[in-house]
């Protein structure tokens, strides 16, 4: 026990003796009580008061910090019709202030200690007036970011705002609906109606990429069976994590004999409550799409000088050769079917980017040579094609007038010239007769034979390649078995020029190509082989895709079995209408 404890129970424990000494413990107890009783109440009602006086200055202490009710409630609205007058606004700005010190002076506080808060009423009178910028700093914005600097001048008032002249207020009324206040650049505030078409207008909205990889595959497989129109009738649906997807098809048919036909392709899903939309497009993939493409690659067959502008597909491995002084050189991508290319040949070293500039890939799906070939539509509706037939071998050479001139390989007689008059012209060999081509081609042509086309000289377009003039000059040879350059003494010592897009089912040749001429073969179009000869030493070959060809092909040239991707912006868009089946 303390030793303060102990003393004050041996004071008050009453003793044995005489009565002198207990009534002395006794008057001793009574005397310690009588004297702490007023010492507690002075010191409770000390404590008392001060907490009286420290919430009475904290009361006026938050009174002179923060408007009144009635201040708070006060709603300033502009007259449309205010005056462009100055000294009017002045006066306005002049009787809210006073109106304002009116109602601070009428804060009273009696002798109880207790406030009077019974402040003059403030009468607003019918004609609107405005507060200005320095008190409604004060009273009305709490939040600095979004207090309005009084001594910023006002900013060019939007198209919407109805704002009179010379006013300062951040709230302004608006026609039309309720107005939503907007603080603008943290400077002033405008109002924004919310029936605004504009702001309501859902932004495009980027495809994840979980969306992206999933739609990547399904486009990849479409493209190998959109051809199939009757499995794309109706709409896919599908569902990828627990959210459901549906495509639609659309079809859209060549519009001639030298258009691609094309498919739109509408997916919709929906997402957070709302239809979302993304479009893509795609086409059919021609043969004339490829600078080079070979079904089967001879492997006694080495890429070795040439250069290629364009993309290149092969059906099986590529044999590579180079050394130190010449390269092969892709600047297209090259795909194969083959899991490998093959390096044979090489002496020194060179950079995979030196040879395939435009990327390699390897393992791709394999794409069929057509097996049936027509040569131009069964029927002609509107007149617009024109076709001649060969019944023997012919000698056929093109004039840059538009004109034809043919003679028959054996008789070796006078030329047959005639004027080409068809928007669209086809000349068709009969079968196991050969045609022989050379000139200056001015239209769009395609020739067709069952067996043999021969090249025997220059074969261009007789206005360039490029301008105005090129732009419906199309060539195409096309040939159910081999396409040939002739031999050096028909086709002339130099290069050899040919513009066409070229297709031989069988073999793409050059014929004597060990003679060492080492000069060279331009092809500005394309060339599908179902396999190749060598061309070297007599031509290095250089091959430069008609950029043409991306989006129209020689009359009736002919197109695979595939699709591929040509338009996507990988966006999702609000969709115009609701037609998703599943909802």
């Amino acid at each position: 026990m303390p030793k303060d404890d102990k003393r004050y129970n041996e004071q008050t424990r009453p003793t044995t003796g005489s009565g002198n000494s207990e009534t002395a413990g006794v008057h001793h107890v009574m005397y310690s009580n009588a004297l702490n009783r007023p010492m507690t109440i002075a010191i409770f009602g000390s404590i008392a008061i001060h907490v009286l006086l420290g919430l009475y200055a904290l009361w006026v202490i938050g009174s002179a910090l923060h408007p009144s009710v009635t201040e708070r409630l006060l709603v300033i609205k502009l007259q449309p019709t205010q005056r462009d007058d100055a000294a009017t606004n002045q006066a306005a700005a002049d009787a809210a202030t006073a109106r304002t010190a009116t109602t601070r002076q009428a804060r009273t506080v009696d002798q109880s200690g207790l406030q009077n808060r019974r402040p003059a009423p403030a009468r607003v009178s019918n004609q609107r007036i405005e507060i200005a910028r320095t008190e409604l700093l004060e009273k009305s914005s709490p939040d600095p970011q979004t207090r309005i600097q009084a001594s910023k001048p006002p900013k060019k008032t939007p198209d919407k705002q109805i704002e009179a002249p010379g006013a300062s207020a951040t709230a302004i009324e608006l026609p039309g609906p309720e107005p939503v206040i907007t603080t603008i650049t943290g400077d002033r505030s405008i109002a924004k109606s919310t029936a605004d078409p504009a702001a309501e207008k859902s932004p495009a909205i980027r495809l994840n990429p979980v969306q992206q990889k999933m739609l990547a595959k399904k486009i990849q497989k479409w493209t190998r069976a959109l051809h199939k129109s009757k499995s794309f009738a109706s709409p896919v649906t599908w569902t990828h994590k627990g959210q459901v997807y549906e495509a639609h098809f659309t079809h859209i048919p060549a519009k001639g004999d030298t258009d691609i036909a094309k498919v739109l392709v509408e997916v919709l899903t929906r997402q957070n409550g709302q239809l979302l939309r993304t479009q893509m497009q795609m086409k059919m993939l021609a043969f004339s799409h490829f600078a080079q493409f070979v079904n089967r690659w001879d492997q006694r067959v080495q890429m070795h000088d040439d250069k290629l502008d364009g993309r290149f597909h092969s059906n099986s491995q590529i044999n590579f050769a180079w050394d130190r002084n010449v390269r092969p050189q892709f600047l297209g991508k090259v795909t194969t079917a083959s899991e490998r290319v093959n390096f044979s040949d090489t002496r020194g070293y060179r950079y995979r980017d030196e040879i395939f500039v435009g990327g390699l890939e390897t393992g791709v799906r394999s794409i069929p040579l057509v097996h049936r070939y027509f040569p131009h539509a069964a029927t002609d509706p509107d007149g617009s094609q024109q076709v001649l037939q060969f019944t023997d071998d012919t000698h056929i050479r093109f004039y840059a007038d538009g004109s034809l001139g043919w003679r028959k390989a054996r008789e070796g007689g006078t030329q047959t010239r005639v004027q080409l008059t068809g928007q669209t012209v086809y000349l068709v060999g009969a079968k196991g007769k050969t045609l022989h081509v050379s000139g200056e081609v001015n239209g769009s042509i395609l020739v067709y034979s069952p067996s043999r086309i021969v090249i025997e000289d220059d074969l261009t377009y007789a206005h360039g390649s490029t301008g105005p003039a090129a732009v419906g000059a199309f060539l195409g040879l096309v040939s159910g078995k081999t396409i040939e350059i002739a031999a050096p003494e028909v086709t002339g010592p130099g290069p050899l020029y040919v513009h066409a897009s070229i297709y031989a089912r069988q073999k793409f040749k050059v014929q004597d190509y060990r003679k060492r001429e080492n000069s060279l073969l331009y092809i500005y179009g394309s060339l599908t082989a179902g396999t190749l000869s060598a061309t070297e030493p007599r031509f290095a070959t250089h091959i430069e895709f008609d950029k043409r060809l991306e989006e129209q092909r020689p009359p009736g040239f002919p197109v695979t079995r595939r699709y591929e991707l040509s338009q996507w912006d990988a966006l999702w868009q609000e969709a115009p209408r609701l037609h998703l089946s599943k909802y």
